[in-house]
């Protein structure tokens, strides 16, 4: 138990702080054993430690004189998001008058996978996806005030270098713009994207194509079944570290002379979230153009052309490096 009365925890908590637990009776622990940390005021668990040592007792104490190292292994860093205790079978008003107690094995685990579950790192594709789904009107409204992207374009000149009624992959279909819809009257289309509402509206435009719900850095497709892949506006939601292996398996997924078409972001962003459209959290990510083409080159494709266009969004000018590849024949 840690944070009583008028002394709670910071809502922030931070796991290099966590040392030590003090006690005011002689405590039965043994180091290598775990316990569960609780936040006393907030009625919530927060992290799984390990016991990293012998209780010492200090003479110079009256109060909390036994005191044992502990080691984190798992902590929620925010208090708002931890699991109430009741969750694991822990009653509060049987904690309340101690330092610690013994938990049941059935408790503990319980406790242990809450707290694990709620301290891991949301994953990005995780947050982009839920951004999507609960932001799709606002989405929508914005795409049609961005101005000066030459998307149609340049898929006009794609289309004009495939066979005709090519077999087309698109990575981040969304809700079936003007782009996706071209697409599928003129190829036979494969649309993927992370959101679950995108897919959603997008087989309710376009039912003639097929929309698959799937996050695209897990996507796992039969080699040299493609004609083309486009992905417009969506790589540059992809954790950049993540990058390179996407475009060898891109590669792979192209037929001899099969082409890609892709926007990627333009600068050097490590990894950037945030509040954007209709207030919900997303993730941006990227390189430099130059770190961009050589990953293209790196996968086994020719890069055609690879150029800057800043388009204008709602919320100011952004900067896009558009690719067209092609994989050898």
């Amino acid at each position: 138990m840690r944070g009583r009365g008028d002394r709670p925890l910071d809502r922030h908590v931070r796991a290099e702080q966590i040392v030590g637990h003090s006690s005011s009776k002689r405590p039965s622990v043994e180091p290598g054993e775990q316990a569960i940390l609780y936040a006393a005021v907030w009625q919530a668990l927060f992290g799984v430690v390990e016991i990293a040592g012998i209780p010492e007792h200090d003479p110079a104490r009256e109060r909390w004189a036994w005191r044992f190292p502990i080691r984190p292994l798992a902590v929620v860093p925010d208090l708002e998001g931890a699991p109430a205790v009741e969750a694991a079978g822990i009653f509060p008003q049987s904690i309340w008058r101690h330092s610690h107690i013994r938990l049941s094995a059935e408790q503990f685990s319980a406790g242990r996978e809450l707290v694990e579950r709620a301290a891991a790192p949301e994953r990005p594709q995780e947050l982009v996806a839920r951004g999507y789904d609960a932001a799709a009107d606002a989405f929508a409204a914005w795409q049609r005030q961005v101005k000066g992207s030459t998307r149609l374009e340049r898929l006009d000149e794609l289309l004009g270098l495939l066979p005709a009624r090519p077999d087309v992959l698109e990575l981040g279909s969304g809700a079936a713009v003007r782009s996706t819809r071209i697409l599928a009257e003129r190829a036979r289309l494969v649309g993927v994207d992370i959101s679950a509402e995108q897919v959603r509206r997008a087989r309710e435009r376009v039912p003639a194509a097929q929309f698959v719900h799937a996050d695209l850095t897990e996507l796992e497709l039969e080699p040299a079944t493609f004609d083309a892949v486009v992905a417009f506006y969506v790589l540059n939601h992809v954790p950049r570290e993540q990058l390179a292996g996407l475009l060898r398996r891109i590669a792979a997924w192209l037929r001899r002379d099969g082409c890609l078409l892709a926007t990627f972001g333009a600068t050097d962003n490590p990894g950037w979230r945030g509040r954007w459209v209709g207030g919900v959290e997303t993730f941006f990510s990227g390189y430099e153009p130059e770190v961009t083409l050589r990953l293209v080159r790196e996968a086994g494709l020719d890069v055609v052309r690879g150029d800057l266009e800043t388009i204008e969004e709602p919320n100011g000018p952004a900067t896009f490096l558009w690719v067209l590849a092609r994989r050898p024949e």
